[in-house]
């Protein structure tokens, strides 16, 4: 309820602002539209957005097992490899600094999850910083949970960028030899 003075007559008239309402994660700061993905500070309540679906996660996990298969005397992690390849295969299409966007969007939802990759940042050639760090102090079990949902989170934003078809013939393309073509359209987030 708002009142407003009229001024010189000292009349006194309130009306009702009519906001539209609420959706979870989209508020209104002072009638403008927020549309903060984390917990907006005005409105104090947080939203995440999970695109990755259990079916996501899955295949991530199949992916970083593939990757540390095929580690022979190899320094990297297995979700830098995984992020590797997206890298090489998104750069022809959408550039760098696409592939770079949607892998620090993923790395932050990724966060909110996993605590491990607090310090994690994505460089500006779009290389994982910090990974190497968190994986020889933390513990194994943790980073390997990190990797999944970073790796998932990254597939979530893709097969909502470009739907499943094409999320699934890039991982093809970039696992040619993995036996990796389930499906990934469930609807579940998982939890």
């Amino acid at each position: 309820m708002i009142a407003f003075i009229y001024p010189g007559s000292g009349r006194k008239s309130s009306a009702r602002l009519k906001m539209p309402p609420k959706i979870p994660g989209i508020g209104y700061c002072g009638g403008i539209r927020c549309s903060s993905l984390l917990a907006c500070s005005v409105h104090q309540y947080p939203f995440e957005l999970n695109l990755a679906t259990v079916a996501l996660r899955q295949l991530a996990t199949r992916l970083l097992a593939h990757e540390a298969g095929n580690a022979s005397g190899q320094k990297d992690t297995a979700t830098h490899r995984v992020c590797a390849r997206f890298n090489v295969r998104l750069s022809r299409v959408a550039g760098p600094v696409g592939y770079r966007s949607l892998l620090s969007r993923a790395l932050a939802l990724a966060q909110i999850e996993a605590s491990a990759l607090s310090n994690v940042t994505v460089s500006h050639d779009g290389k994982l910083e910090g990974l190497e760090e968190t994986s020889t102090c933390g513990d194994k079990d943790e980073m390997k949970k990190a990797g999944v949902v970073l790796v998932a989170q990254f597939l979530g934003l893709l097969h909502a960028l470009i739907g499943e078809r094409l999320t699934m013939q890039l991982v093809m393309d970039a696992w040619p030899g993995a036996s990796l073509d389930d499906e990934i359209s469930s609807d579940e987030p998982s939890p």
